[in-house]
């Protein structure tokens, strides 16, 4: 179960850190080093004391890293802006298991039916979807005795060596939070796994009467508006607009406002600016992502599609981001008279397919071809061979396809592309497995496969 942190907000006044760093630390840290007052006499004093016990110094250390850790350095760090999406914190294990109930089958009553079908089970359709922890990443920094010897020089140095070792760590650490998060939506939209609005979307007037009836269409049940098809809603006070700030800036704010049944301050509570769905930071990403499987860099055709982008609508529940793991250590390195500080942080990044979402697009949703790999091809009795399919789309259409055999009874096809030859089929037998596109039954292509 996700928990969200506890925040607690630390001045950026270095003395206030300094002294909570006192208020922390063991008795007897506290019994020899005194309480910091704005004056430098007073941090120099206190830094004499410090430095001349090693125990002491490594206990300032260890604690102000806890401290900074565990509260938020208002300064010079940089924030998520995304983050408020995010469902907080998984305290054990490092998989999420996410269920949902679809619509329960209704029945006609019949008491002469009734009474031999008292006892019968039926079981609910419960549909799921597993969000793994797939990001696992560290960030380092080396001080030396110099400089937190220096540190206890001045108030600006001590708030210069805090911002040094934490401020930049964390920024770090949020920043690549964030274009992760950005970079997933990209890949999402990309790869057709988001509900197009049917009709381009030119002008502001049309934008702003789109997201009215859209906004509205989210509050009532309905299968069309996410991933899995199943019937759910989203609530307006659930509904939040990721918007390009050039599109933001042309639209009137008061008629969104309307558009969602909400005041000015509330609604823009629920707008989140981007900065151009097409902009990338493609040399942190392959930094950060290049080792994992699933990884594949946004090249010049994702942003070319993805300029067409005008907004983005979504439930509160679509972003399915945890954090797994936040610890920071440090260690002494005597050879070397420095300090290792680490920042582990482990992560999910996902997306819920029951969630509704919707992509609006300059461009119309359609789907051009169809291709199945391969065309053709011949198999023994009781083979298998797993089939692909490529789908051209404009517009953000769904890129997936539908399976059928011609003769299942001698070669049967899985939903998602695996073909079986029976045992039992005759030779030289030819069966026809067609791809269907979900989104336009017009578009499809086949692979013919005989029987050995």
């Amino acid at each position: 179960m996700a928990r969200y942190p506890k925040i607690e907000t630390l001045s950026n006044n270095a003395v206030d850190i300094i002294n909570a760093v006192k208020n922390s630390a063991g008795q007897d840290y506290k019994n020899y080093v005194p309480y910091v007052t704005p004056d430098s006499d007073s941090l120099k004093a206190m830094g004499a004391v410090v430095m001349d016990r090693p125990s002491l110094l490594n206990e300032f250390i260890d604690t102000l890293s806890n401290v900074i850790g565990m509260r938020v350095v208002t300064s010079k760090m940089y924030e998520n802006p995304w983050a408020f999406m995010k469902k907080g914190i998984l305290d054990y294990g490092e998989t999420v298991e996410e269920n949902f109930v679809t619509l329960i089958k209704p029945h006609e009553y019949d008491p002469y039916v009734a009474q031999n079908e008292l006892f019968k089970n039926e079981v609910p359709d419960v549909r799921t979807a597993f969000h793994i922890r797939n990001y696992q990443k560290f960030y380092k920094i080396t001080i030396n005795y110099d400089l937190l010897r220096d540190a206890f020089a001045s108030w600006g140095a001590m708030r210069s060596f805090i911002d040094y070792i934490f401020a930049q760590m964390y920024t770090s650490a949020n920043y690549d939070e964030y274009i992760v998060m950005k970079y997933m939506l990209q890949h999402v939209l990309c790869d057709g796994l988001m509900t197009p609005y049917e009709k381009p979307i030119n002008n502001t007037n049309t934008m702003a009467k789109t997201m009215r009836a859209m906004s509205d269409n989210f509050t009532l049940m309905s299968p069309n508006y996410n991933l899995a098809h199943v019937h759910n809603f989203t609530l307006k006070n659930d509904q939040f607009l990721f918007m390009d700030t050039f599109m933001l800036a042309e639209m009137d704010v008061d008629e969104l406002a309307v558009a969602f049944n909400m005041d000015k301050v509330n609604f823009m509570g629920h707008v989140v600016a981007i900065d151009g769905f097409d902009k990338t930071d493609n040399d942190r990403l392959n930094e950060l992502l290049s080792p994992a499987e699933w990884y594949r860099p946004l090249n010049a055709g994702d942003l070319e599609t993805l300029a067409n982008v005008s907004a983005v609508l979504v439930g509160r529940d679509w972003f399915q981001i945890y954090d797994n793991l936040i610890r920071r250590t440090n260690i002494e390195n005597p050879d070397a008279l420095s300090y290792n500080f680490d920042l582990h942080v482990w992560k999910t990044f996902s997306f819920s397919p029951f969630e509704n979402a919707v992509v609006f697009s300059s461009v119309a949703p359609a789907v051009t071809s169809v291709t199945v790999n391969p065309a053709t091809a011949t198999l023994d009795k009781g083979a298998s061979l797993q089939l692909s399919s490529t789908v051209a789309t404009t517009g953000f259409a769904p890129k997936s396809v539908t399976w059928a055999s011609n003769n299942p009874d001698v070669v049967s096809v899985s939903p998602r592309g695996m073909v079986k030859v029976s045992s039992t089929a005759e030779s030289e037998t030819q069966v026809t497995i067609t791809a269907t596109s979900t989104f336009d039954s017009s578009k499809k292509n086949t692979c013919v496969i005989t029987v050995a």
